[in-house]
């Protein structure tokens, strides 16, 4: 009788685990989301503009926070550079974007 039991639990355990796993095969299987668009890597216009407009007083490294950071609002920093230093409207957000994905494009 005790045979019969053990027989019959692996049976139910040897089920659910190849039920399992084919759910997990399926799960694994499918295409995953389409990834968001990657951003275009910064041009070189952003990086001149920088080092035309920023790099006499500021470093890459010590903007970088203030455009990566968890609570950036882009507009926000489009009106500070705006009334920041002579650069154009078009130059700011061109920096802003060479400053979001920093000299390396990432």
């Amino acid at each position: 009788m005790r045979h019969v039991t053990v027989r019959r639990a692996a049976l139910l355990l040897g089920s659910v685990f190849l039920v399992c796993a084919g759910l997990f095969a399926s799960l694994v299987s499918r295409e995953p989301a389409a990834a968001p668009a990657s951003l275009p890597a910064p041009g070189p216009a952003g990086a001149a503009l920088f080092q035309t407009y920023c790099a006499a007083c500021h470093t890459v490294e010590s903007l970088r926070p203030f455009v990566t950071g968890p609570d950036v609002r882009r507009d926000e920093l489009e009106a500070f550079l705006a009334d920041h230093g002579d650069a154009s409207g078009e130059d700011d957000r061109l920096i802003l974007d060479y400053l979001s994905r920093g000299p390396s494009g990432r």
